[in-house]
């Protein structure tokens, strides 16, 4: 089951084809080998190391999507259960039904196999079962639903029909701060983020924040620090005698997930993962080479333009031309953007690209497979043992939930 929840890329991050156009592909899918291992695993202090020199598929091993989708759930105009908008959250459940956030309605919406619309439960309120600004859908414990509120910072747990089964709010963690949950695990516990900003930090420079990770028991209850991670790249800017906090537009945006039983952490600077047990012992490290894309004048352009929008005025040009000459810009792009765990234990990790064209695979033991290509204007939310579901979002706004077979190279 996979149990990885995904997350927004931060705005202003420029298009996938410019990526493309300006720098070099993220990894090649094969290399040669000279005699030489493509894997090697070593032991430090405890922790497993894996790194992969070069992927492990040749030309004729691999994955692929199908070309086109098996399933198609979304209309541009017509009966409001086919109608999306701001999906935040899709998955396909075991018996092949599939499940969808509208974060338009709040409702969560389920359809057949086919696509026909089955029921819709929840809706925007305040009362048991209903919502306000839907964060999370995710499977939880088989065939339930978990689904995190976070305006009300409330956890709702539906059965498969979707009849409430509990509602819980988050207790407060550590020093107050608002939690985000991010993984289930198998025994019902679940694994919630949250953000420690610098305060202190000099306008305009490059700085991370600090994930800080819990563990929560399942009804919401004894959160339990579990370690702090190194979190977004930020920058500062002053303004109205005050300080506002960014996301970095080039910048670092790691990730959680969750096996089940391990919690997996990207970091986003370099092409592998760090894995962890539940009482956040460190016991594996897993690694791929990666040349590292420039950040290059044409990006920062393209950047620019895309900030200014259409028929930008002069005081808004001015604007971004200010901040793009005064941020603190790193001198190379994250290696992954995206996080996901398929029921194998296989690791995907995303090309940095507004959306990720190119998933990079690792196996359960760490070593490097190669790339499965995904169609442009897909975001994937789930991977299973055969297929990959993904949303995507037409040039008219219209948002879809399409559902493609995952084929193994003949």
């Amino acid at each position: 089951m996979n149990r990885s929840f995904g997350r927004s890329r931060p705005s202003g991050l420029a298009v996938a084809h410019l990526l493309a156009a300006t720098s070099v592909p993220l990894l090649a899918c094969s290399a040669e080998r000279d005699g030489e291992p493509v894997v090697a695993t070593r032991d430090s202090a405890g922790v497993t190391i894996v790194e992969s020199a070069a992927p492990a598929w040749d030309s004729t091993e691999g994955l692929h999507l199908a070309s086109e989708p098996d399933l198609t759930i979304g209309v541009a105009e017509g009966d409001d259960a086919y109608l999306f908008f701001q999906i935040a959250g899709a998955l396909r459940l075991p018996d092949g039904r599939v499940v969808v956030a509208d974060g338009g309605t709040k409702e969560i919406r389920f359809y057949d196999s086919q696509g026909m619309h089955l029921s819709s439960v929840g809706g925007r309120g305040g009362g048991p079962g209903e919502f306000q600004d839907i964060g999370l859908l995710a499977q939880y414990r088989g065939d339930s639903l978990f689904v995190y509120d976070r305006s009300q910072q409330r956890a709702t747990v539906l059965d498969k029909e979707g009849r409430l089964g509990r509602v819980s709010r988050l207790a407060g963690n550590e020093g107050g701060a608002f939690p985000s949950p991010r993984a289930a695990l198998d025994d019902g516990r679940f694994i919630a983020r949250s953000t420690e900003l610098l305060t202190t930090a000099e306008p305009w420079r490059l700085w991370r924040d600090t994930i800080r990770v819990t563990l929560y028991r399942s009804d919401g209850s004894e959160p339990e620090a579990l370690m702090r991670l190194p979190g977004m790249d930020r920058y500062t800017v002053e303004s109205n005698g005050g300080l506002s906090i960014n996301n970095h537009p080039l910048g670092r945006f790691p990730e959680l997930a969750s096996d089940g039983r391990l919690i997996y952490f990207l970091d986003g600077g370099e092409l592998g993962v760090d894995v962890y047990s539940v009482d956040a012992a460190l016991i594996r490290r897993i690694r791929g080479a990666y040349d590292p894309k420039p950040v290059t004048d044409s990006l920062i352009g393209a950047m620019k333009t895309e900030w200014m929008g259409d028929d930008p005025t002069p005081d808004e040009r001015s604007s971004v031309e200010r901040i793009w000459s005064r941020m603190e810009l790193p001198e190379a792009l994250p290696a992954a953007f995206g996080l996901l765990i398929d029921p194998s234990g296989r690791v995907w990790l995303g090309e940095y690209a507004r959306q990720a064209q190119s998933w990079q695979v690792f196996d359960a033991d760490g070593r490097w497979l190669g790339a499965v290509q995904i169609p442009r204007g897909v975001r994937i939310v789930q991977v299973g043992g055969d297929f990959v579901l993904g949303v995507s979002l037409d040039e008219f706004g219209v948002e879809r939930v399409l559902l493609f077979s995952l084929l193994k190279l003949q």
